[in-house]
This record gives structure tokens, C-alpha cells and sequence, in this order.
């Protein structure tokens, strides 16, 4: 009798686990990848310095990586695999870049920016020299496009918000210009990462010493709602799924929140990083999330669901990971140390997934 009553508690409590029928793959008729059968395929380039970041180009068609040194590396995405292939530098800053992007409109257009060299570089990849030099306030960190392409965000060393417009009637030497704004709030202008929504009329910032997520109308950055709490310790990491239904958030805690982006109310909590999370990205269907951590591993769970599907083993912590715009495949970077003293890292990029 004792052993029947076990094996219902077990059923029963099986049957809570799982999610509701209607967000299943099979109802939805969302076919998942066997990501278990998939192997990275890597990149090591010897560097003075840890590579911060990778980008697709609009049409996936390229792959960009910085930090390692002053060069901006942009690859042909079909042509990367295990045994290295040949990279277009682009190369004129001073000092180790630190972040790169890619315009959402055009395939060749893309901007990168050094903390050092307080600098940002606007670029057209059918050329080997800018295309306009930014000198900027203070020392940029990251920058990102809006959705339109006229506007560009970057933020500083000091968490702090600065914006660009471009003015397309100018010559193209002088496109670029601050945009100043001037009824926002001193708290609005301030975040370790951010994210425009889809529309390009909405930012969403956080802090990694701050609990609360924060969404502010664009250009006005008047407060749109109270603050949004969301992790315990501060955020690392926000990612917009691209259906525009959630909003993730990865937090110094470990947790993965998934946030309704009209009721802006947690919906559903990912549990299962070890570490601190670093990067997080929705695929390009909005189906998966790619979780980079202060772990040696990546891990791919589903979004509907949050049933955690594979984790990718890695010789050191990812620092960033970013899925095709098309594809069901991601780019992702880490450093491991070398032996040289002269070069000490060997910055690592890998794509994982499925590729046009």
C-alpha cells in the first residue's frame, strides 16, 4: 500500500512539473533542435588583451569581435570554422576597442568605440578607414544602434547615457552628432546596460548594483512605469525578444526572469545558470535564450517553457553571445590565459547552431 502511494506522489508531482499543454513545442508545432548534436566551431587569435564583444551584421552575412587589441576583426560568416579563416581588420584606434555594432539597415555600416581611447568610429566595411571619428565626452563602453539607424547610444565607463543623431543632409565626415536631452531626469541618464525596444520609442535601463529594471520614453526619457523589480543584487543583462512578448532580464543571482511586455509582470523564472549572468539573447524566432555567465558553459533554454535543452562547455566565462539574425545559430566569446608574455590570452570566438 506504502509503495502505490509513493509512485502517485511521484506522478503527481511529475505532472505539476510540467508546463501547461498549450505552451508545449508539439502543440505549438515549434520544432527544437537536437542542440546535443551540434559542435562549436572556434577561433583562437593570440591577443595583449581579453576580448568584450561579438555582433552580426544586419544580414548575418558577417561576424565583428573586439577587446583582444585596436582592431576591429569583421569575418564572413560561412567561412569561420575549427581551423581559423582569414579576417578583414579594421584598424584606427588608438587603444584596445571595447564594443561593437552594427547598423540595423545596412549590411556594410557598422561603429565601434574604445574606453581609452574615448573615441567612436563610424565605418563602412568597403573601406579600411573611418568613415567619421566621435570624440566623446567620456570613455564609451558600448554602443547600439536604434531600430531607424538615426540614433546611437552609448555608454560610459561611469554609467552614464550620451546619445548621437545622424543628420543624413551633412557630409558624411560630420553625420554624427550629440543629441542632447535636456528635460530628462539626472537618474534617466543613467545605466550600466540598456536597450531600445523595437519601435525605437522606448529605453530600458538597468544598473549592476541596482535591483529594479527601468523603462523611459524615447527621446523624452520620461518614466513610463514604476521600477520594475527584478533581481536581487543588481542586472546584468536585458534582451528583447524579438516577437516583442518578453522582456529577459539576468541577474547577478543567477536567475533568468521573463517579463510580459504589456503587463510588464514576471511571467516565468530560468533557474538554471550556477553564476552571475553576463549575456543573455533571444533567437531570431524568439523560441530560444542563450545564457553566457561567470561560468565555463553556455546555456540554450526555451522561452515558453523554460526547460533547460543543452549547455555548451566552455575553457573559460563567456563575455558575450549573440544569435543570427536568420538562423537558429549564435556567436559567443571568451579569453583563455597563454603562455606568452607578450600576447597573454588567447581570444576565443565560436559559433554553435545552425548557419545559412
Amino acid at each position: 500500500m506504502s509503495s502505490n502511494k509513493d509512485e502517485t506522489d511521484s506522478t503527481t508531482t511529475d505532472t505539476q512539473n510540467l508546463p501547461p499543454p498549450h505552451l508545449l513545442p508539439s502543440t505549438r508545432r515549434v520544432l527544437v533542435p537536437n542542440f546535443k548534436d551540434f559542435k562549436p566551431k572556434e577561433i583562437r587569435i593570440p591577443s595583449a588583451h581579453a576580448i568584450k564583444h561579438v555582433a552580426f551584421s544586419c544580414d548575418g552575412k558577417k561576424l565583428s569581435g573586439v577587446g583582444m587589441d585596436k582592431v576591429v576583426r569583421v569575418w564572413a560568416t560561412e567561412k569561420i570554422d575549427s581551423r581559423g579563416s582569414a579576417s578583414m581588420p579594421y584598424n584606427a584606434h588608438y587603444d584596445e576597442a571595447t564594443c561593437v555594432a552594427w547598423n540595423p539597415t545596412h549590411p556594410e555600416i557598422f561603429c565601434s568605440c574604445s574606453a581609452k581611447d574615448r573615441r567612436i568610429l563610424f565605418w563602412d566595411g568597403r573601406q579600411n578607414r573611418p568613415t567619421q571619428v566621435y570624440h566623446c565626452k567620456s570613455a564609451p563602453i558600448h554602443v547600439q544602434y536604434s531600430p531607424d539607424a538615426m540614433t546611437l547610444m552609448y555608454i560610459s565607463t561611469g554609467s552614464q547615457l550620451y546619445f548621437l543623431r545622424r543628420h543624413p543632409e551633412l557630409e558624411l565626415k560630420e553625420q554624427w552628432k550629440a543629441f542632447e536631452i535636456e528635460s530628462a531626469r539626472q537618474d534617466a541618464m543613467q545605466g550600466s546596460t540598456a536597450l531600445f525596444n523595437h519601435a525605437g520609442n522606448a529605453l530600458l535601463t538597468a544598473k549592476y548594483n541596482a535591483y529594479s529594471l527601468r523603462l523611459h520614453e524615447f527621446p523624452t526619457m520620461k518614466k513610463l512605469s514604476d521600477d520594475i523589480n527584478a533581481h536581487n543584487g543588481g542586472v546584468g543583462a536585458i534582451a528583447l525578444d524579438p516577437r516583442g512578448r518578453f522582456i529577459a532580464t539576468g541577474g547577478q543571482n543567477s536567475i533568468i526572469n521573463l517579463f510580459s511586455t504589456s503587463t510588464l509582470i514576471c511571467e516565468n523564472t530560468i533557474t538554471c545558470c550556477e553564476h552571475s549572468v553576463k549575456s543573455i539573447g533571444f533567437s531570431h524566432d524568439g523560441e530560444f535564450l542563450a545564457i553566457a555567465n561567470a561560468g565555463d558553459y553556455i546555456d540554450i533554454c526555451a522561452t515558453e517553457t523554460g526547460e533547460h535543452l543543452h549547455r555548451i562547455k566552455l575553457l573559460g566565462p563567456a563575455e558575450a553571445v549573440v544569435w543570427h539574425p536568420s538562423s537558429l545559430g549564435f556567436a559567443y566569446c571568451y579569453s583563455i590565459l597563454a603562455q606568452s608574455s607578450q600576447q597573454p590570452y588567447h581570444g576565443v570566438i565560436g559559433l554553435f547552431g545552425i548557419f545559412p
